[in-house]
């Protein structure tokens, strides 16, 4: 098996919700588009059959030996505090040579007062 470069979890909440579950996938098919060179794999923490273990083992099999675990969630809270880093322990003890590297959400990052300011002007002008 030939190794490859770094593969890209963009991990969702999960929803029961079929839109929600939808609209998660559209981003992440967004997301493949602006980063073509880079292999970026689905997944649900809850609510779904296909979750980080499933889409960890997928790509390990694809030869990967460096992960990200991108939290496609606005804030710090349980999940990604918690949740997250708890998966990835346990993960590591699965795959002890497959470097999974966690990324942050997207708060702290400014540009999503940019976009907040924006909608609420959008309604209120």
């Amino acid at each position: 098996m030939i190794e490859k470069q770094k593969a890209v979890i963009v991990v969702g909440h999960g929803s029961r919700d079929k839109k929600a579950k939808l609209a998660f996938l559209e981003v992440v098919a967004l997301i493949k588009k602006k980063l073509k060179k880079v292999r970026i794999e689905p997944a649900f923490l809850q609510f779904s059959s296909q979750d980080v273990p499933k889409a960890l083992e997928k790509l390990v099999q694809e030869g990967y030996k460096e992960i990200v675990l991108f939290p496609l969630f606005l804030f710090q809270g349980i999940h990604v505090n918690q949740d997250i880093p708890d998966l990835i322990k346990k993960e590591k003890e699965r795959f002890s040579r497959l470097n999974i590297i966690p990324a942050s959400p997207l708060w702290p990052d400014e540009r999503i007062v940019d976009i907040a300011v924006q909608r609420i002007k959008e309604r209120s002008a």
